[in-house]
């Protein structure tokens, strides 16, 4: 697989930013947008099942349609939790991660319709080691140069700069 030069299309982080850890970093629009609509789904999924626990049950109510509310109440409560998952692991890339240029190896088409992409991409950690990492719906194409984050006590954690979640502040 013969890949042709590509244009070096990653956000570097400049100099003051590749210093020392902890830096600064902020939510971005679609940070607070996950985290905002997590906390809403799980909060009505836990009033819910507050409700189902502490509202007197009625004659017209049956086991089941009961039992039906909760598993709701329990769901959405579960969804919440989902779109925020990535956000912890996300933070702590932000600011403890350790930047290495890398290049995109792989596009990859999943779903139906040519649906959302993932695109796989290689680094070298600090012992100069090749690693392997991949990025969900990802516009880059084979070839390119990115610019990865990754954690020095785990090289598999890694994810293309820019995040999806946070910015990391200059």
């Amino acid at each position: 697989m013969g890949y042709e030069s590509a244009p070096n299309d990653s956000r570097e982080l400049t100099a003051p930013t590749i210093g020392a850890p902890p830096r600064r970093v902020r939510l971005n629009g679609t940070g607070w947008l996950y985290a905002l609509s997590g906390l809403f789904f799980f909060g009505l999924g836990v009033a819910g099942a507050v409700d189902f626990i502490l509202r007197p049950s009625t004659i017209n109510t049956s086991a089941s349609s009961k039992l039906w509310f909760f598993a709701l109440a329990a769901g959405v409560s579960l969804f919440g939790l989902g779109l925020m998952r990535g956000l912890p692991l996300q933070r702590r890339l932000a600011i403890e991660g350790v930047v290495a240029q890398g290049c995109v190896t792989e596009r990859e088409w999943k779903g139906p319709s040519r649906g959302p992409s993932i695109v796989d991409y290689t680094f070298r950690n600090a012992q100069d080691e090749v690693e392997i990492g991949s990025c969900p719906s990802d516009p880059r194409k084979p070839g390119s140069i990115v610019c990865v984050l990754y954690l020095p006590s785990n090289p598999s954690r890694s994810a293309i700069y820019p995040l999806e979640f946070f910015r990391i502040d200059q």
